[in-house]
């Protein structure tokens, strides 16, 4: 039976503002425990991110490998498909489509990974 409120994406963002604003000011003099306060932070923010947007990356990826690809599946199949074409040197990194296909499923991967990323941030204001 789904649930309606909260969501899973403001579940995390309420322990992301607890460990940010209640929890990580009380551990500054505590390094070790700070900084896996940080990491855990940084986790959270990924998965948040990824509740939030992970859906539509997924059905992207899916579009443009199955517009690479020629065929319709489903993101496994469809990365499986494009495996055995490297393998087998179907695809190579002479194909320019190969090489768009794969940033733009990188760009998107990295936007739920660590947005922050200076050269994330750099190819991003260029595309």
């Amino acid at each position: 039976m789904p649930i309606n409120r909260p969501k899973d994406a403001e579940l995390v963002q309420s322990v992301i503002e607890y460990l940010s604003e209640t929890l990580k000011p009380q551990l500054v003099d505590n390094k070790a425990l700070y900084y896996n306060t940080l990491v855990a932070i940084n986790v959270l923010k990924i998965v948040e991110r990824s509740l939030l947007q992970g859906d539509e990356y997924s059905k992207r990826e899916t579009e443009l490998l199955g517009q690479l690809l020629k065929t319709e599946g489903t993101l496994d199949e469809l990365n499986e498909m494009l495996i055995a074409q490297i393998d087998n040197g179907e695809q190579s990194l002479e194909n320019k489509q190969l090489i768009e296909t794969l940033l733009d499923i990188s760009m998107a991967k990295v936007a739920i990974d660590n947005p922050k990323y200076s050269t994330y941030k750099k190819l991003s204001n260029i595309s």
